[in-house]
């Protein structure tokens, strides 16, 4: 019997409280179905940020190479047959956290990739700690790649056979975990762990983000990326989508912002530069008003701000889970094969014609974009229908 679970998720605010929606969501909707079984729990996170949440916050180690990580491998096993602790002093208590727990539980999402060998070499580390101590280890929501070094499928390659199960959210991470060797009969497709993230609406947040009466309002979760970073066509683009009628106006929806209004808060604030349709900025500030005054967390927070759009448009794959978990249409914009995979993933569920709701960004072609908004306007009502079937039904 499960007593006590450790999660293992990308969680916590870092460097000027940076604070990634996606992850927060995921390990939150973990958290409280364990919650709800009376089981403990204790995480791991990149600073001690969830006060009030009601579990056992340590701190996560990210471990910038490989000289590092061998040394911790030493730690566990002098810690595990010698019972001799040398490791850092910040990290000792998350490893007895994990080591006094029945299950390692490694929540999603896309960080087993050769992006940020950071995770990769954290995940083995946690893995190997659980395996030496018998504890059992499952992963949920996973996006597995793009695993472009071998050291790190040799890494993978060597832990991911002691899980018990991996849940992937896409045919592509099913393949990977082939490729690497992994039991079929661990591996299971599943839809992402903040799919069923249910908050409940806020009049607080109606009152503080009160706009215009539009007749059409477009939530916008867009981010910057790699090389994809051309300002003038996304400007472009919101300024032609906003010409379709003057009654639309955008909300800007971060997943990925700081207390400087960095990352997703700076790029969609100069891409709507001369939009002349009325914008919502949602910025850093605000959140915290909100998050005052409701006691929600940010995740929250913006879970109920995108369920009040009648269409959004995102390059971030959780913007994407909140509005279609949510009943509203979107149109996904696909960076590269990273985002394709993931976005692509989501919009099958929902979508058997995934061109209608998302576009490549290597072939954007404006007047095609403009047809994709015009179809989800004139079709939302009967859209939003039958996406809240299938939400009844997953």
């Amino acid at each position: 019997m499960i007593k006590k679970v450790f999660v293992l998720a990308d969680i916590g605010e870092d460097n000027n409280k940076s604070y990634h929606i996606g992850d927060e969501a995921m390990f939150l909707n973990n958290l409280r179905k364990y919650k709800s079984r009376n089981i403990e729990v204790s995480a791991s996170s990149r600073s001690i940020s969830h006060n009030t949440l009601g579990f056992n916050e340590v701190l996560d180690i990210y471990i910038k190479n490989v000289f590092t990580l061998f040394y911790l491998i030493i730690c566990i096993y002098l810690l595990r047959f010698l019972k001799i602790n040398i490791f850092p002093l910040r990290f000792q208590k998350t490893v007895s956290e994990l080591v006094s727990s029945d299950l390692l539980h490694i929540s999603g999402g896309g960080n087993l990739n050769s992006f940020w060998a950071g995770h990769i070499y954290y995940r083995y580390l946690m893995i190997s700690l659980a395996t030496i101590f018998n504890k059992s280890v499952i992963l949920t929501s996973q996006t597995i790649g793009p695993l472009t070094n071998h050291f790190h499928k040799f890494l993978l390659k060597l832990c991911l056979k002691n899980a018990k199960s991996i849940g992937v959210r896409d045919i592509d991470s099913q393949k990977e975990l082939a490729k690497l060797g992994v039991s079929e009969s661990k591996i299971s497709m599943s839809i992402d762990d903040a799919q069923s993230f249910n908050v409940s609406n806020n009049k607080i947040i109606d009152r503080i983000l009160s706009t215009n009466n539009s007749f059409f309002k477009i939530g916008v979760s867009v981010h910057q990326w790699s090389k994809f970073t051309n300002y003038k066509f996304f400007n472009n683009m919101f300024y032609k989508i906003g010409e379709l009628d003057p009654g639309i106006s955008f909300t800007l929806i971060p997943h990925f912002f700081d207390n400087k209004d960095g990352f997703d808060v700076n790029f969609m604030n100069n891409i709507m530069k001369g939009v002349k349709n009325n914008v919502q900025f949602i910025k850093y500030q605000t959140l915290k008003q909100i998050e005052k005054e409701t006691k929600l967390t940010f995740a929250e927070i913006i879970k109920v701000i995108s369920s009040k759009m009648q269409m959004v448009i995102s390059s971030r794959y959780h913007g994407l889970v909140f509005a279609l978990s949510s009943n509203i249409p979107v149109l996904a914009i696909n960076y590269d094969n990273y985002y394709t995979m993931k976005n692509n993933a989501i919009l099958s569920i929902y979508f058997k014609n995934l061109k209608k709701y998302s576009v490549n960004y290597n072939k954007i072609v404006l007047f095609s974009i403009l047809n994709k908004v015009k179809y989800i306007i004139n079709n939302r009502k009967q859209i939003s229908l039958a996406l809240e079937s299938k939400n009844k039904n997953l």
